[in-house]
C-alpha cells in the first residue's frame, strides 16, 4: 500500500470533478484498509473511504485528510443461496456471479454503477426494491481497529440511507441471501430492468441527484419546471433525464451545486416540495 500526498480526486469519481486530497491510499485488502486508518489516526487527520465515487460530489478545494480508495475486488464466496463479497467488488461483477450460479432476487441492481460498499452505504435500488432487502450480514471495521460482524438491523436502513453515512465504520464485506431460480427467469427479468434504465443519460454524472419524494418522481418535477438542458458553465441538467446533471467537460463542483440549489429553490417556490439530495457532498472537512 502506498500513501500519496496531494492527489487529485477528479479521476476517482464518476462526475470527474474534485480537488486534491492531502493524502490518498488505494487499498486492495482488509489489512491495507486497517493500515490506512492507523496512518490517519497517528497523524490525527480525518479519513473517509470511497469506492468508485459514483454517488458523490467532491469539493473543488478537495479534502483535508486521507481518502481511502477501496479496490479489493476479487473476494467472492458462494454457499447455496448466500453470496459473500468484498466491499470493493463492482456491482456489475456481483451480478455476473449471481447469474452464473442461477441465483436471483438481485436484478434490480442492474445498471447501477459503483461497488458493493457504496450500494450498501446508500441502500441502492429502484422503486420498492433496495439492497437492504437482500443483505444478510456484513463485516465492518470500527474506528478502534476492531472488526465486527453485524446483521442488517445494525444499519438502520432508510430510503437511500444507512447509519454508515454518519459514522466512521468501514464496510469490509457483505453477505447477501438470494433465491435459487431457473435459468430462464434471469434473462426475462434482466430485459425488464434494462428497459427501465434505458432513459438514463450517458456521460460524466453521479447518478440521480435527488431522492424521489413520496409518490412522485424528482425527474418529472424538474422537467415540469422547464429546467431540462439548463447549464452553469460546463455542468448541464440532462436533456434525457432531468434528475441527472452531466459534466460536459471541465465542470466544477460549484457549477453543479449552483444547478442543484436552483432546482431546490424553484421546486419549493412552485410546489412547496423540499427535494432532498441523493448524492453526497465531500467537503474539505468531510461529508455533508
Amino acid at each position: 500500500m502506498k500513501i500519496v500526498k496531494n492527489k487529485s480526486l477528479c479521476n476517482y469519481t464518476s462526475f470527474r470533478i474534485g480537488g486534491e486530497a492531502d493524502y490518498f491510499a488505494e487499498v486492495n485488502s482488509n489489512g491495507d484498509i486497517l493500515k490506512a486508518v492507523n496512518f490517519a489516526q497517528k497523524k490525527n487527520i480525518p479519513y473517509v473511504a470511497i469506492g468508485n465515487g459514483s454517488n458523490i460530489l467532491v469539493n473543488d478545494k478537495g479534502y483535508r485528510g486521507l481518502i481511502i480508495k477501496i479496490s479489493n475486488i476479487n473476494c467472492i464466496n458462494i454457499e447455496k443461496d448466500k453470496i459473500t463479497c468484498s466491499a470493493g467488488l463492482p456491482l456489475s461483477k456481483l451480478l455476473q456471479e449471481v447469474k452464473n450460479n442461477n441465483l436471483g432476487d438481485i436484478e434490480f441492481l442492474i445498471g447501477i454503477p459503483g461497488t458493493v460498499g457504496g450500494a450498501v452505504v446508500g441502500n441502492a435500488g429502484m422503486k420498492n426494491k433496495h439492497i437492504s432487502n437482500i443483505l444478510y450480514k456484513a463485516e465492518l471495521l470500527k474506528s478502534n481497529g476492531k472488526i465486527i460482524e453485524v446483521d442488517k438491523s445494525y444499519f438502520g436502513f432508510g430510503y437511500r440511507e444507512s447509519n454508515l453515512k454518519n459514522n466512521k465504520d468501514i464496510l469490509l464485506e457483505a453477505t447477501f441471501k438470494l433465491k435459487k431460480i431457473s435459468k430462464k427467469i434471469p434473462d426475462k427479468i434482466t430485459k425488464a430492468v434494462i428497459k427501465n434504465r434505458v432513459n438514463q443519460p450517458i456521460g460524466y454524472s453521479a447518478g440521480s441527484i435527488f431522492k424521489n419524494p413520496k409518490s412522485m418522481f424528482a425527474g418529472k418535477i424538474i422537467e415540469d419546471l422547464g429546467m431540462k438542458g439548463k447549464k452553469k458553465n460546463n455542468a448541464q441538467i440532462s436533456q434525457i433525464h432531468a434528475n441527472f446533471i452531466i459534466n460536459l467537460g471541465g465542470a466544477k463542483a460549484a457549477d453543479v451545486k449552483y444547478l442543484i440549489n436552483q432546482i431546490k429553490r424553484k421546486t419549493m417556490n412552485k410546489y412547496g416540495i423540499h427535494l432532498e439530495r441523493e448524492i453526497r457532498y465531500l467537503e474539505e472537512r468531510g461529508w455533508r
